[in-house]
């Protein structure tokens, strides 16, 4: 909670790794806001769904440097719906 991140904890390991976020709250796709929810596909893909964010994020695989916007913007602010 407020650590702007996702971790994946592997059963007996004391730690978890954090695969996306955890650069603080902010706007740009290397971070994080209020995430509301996350999907793993087949391949351990991270798909972000961000609130405060206005968007989906896709964290590849491998990746934890920057999302990408699968939905929404890219800058944080609400689209139109017009």
């Amino acid at each position: 909670y407020n650590n702007y991140r996702i971790q994946k904890w592997l059963p007996g390991y004391p730690f978890g790794s954090t695969v996306a976020g955890g650069r603080g709250l902010g706007t740009t796709l290397d971070k994080l806001g209020g995430v509301q929810a996350i999907y793993v596909d087949a391949q351990s893909n991270i798909y972000v769904s961000d609130y405060t964010n206005h968007r989906v994020s896709l964290w590849a695989v491998g990746n934890t440097t920057a999302g990408k916007v699968v939905a929404g913007t890219s800058n944080g602010v609400a689209g139109s719906v017009a």
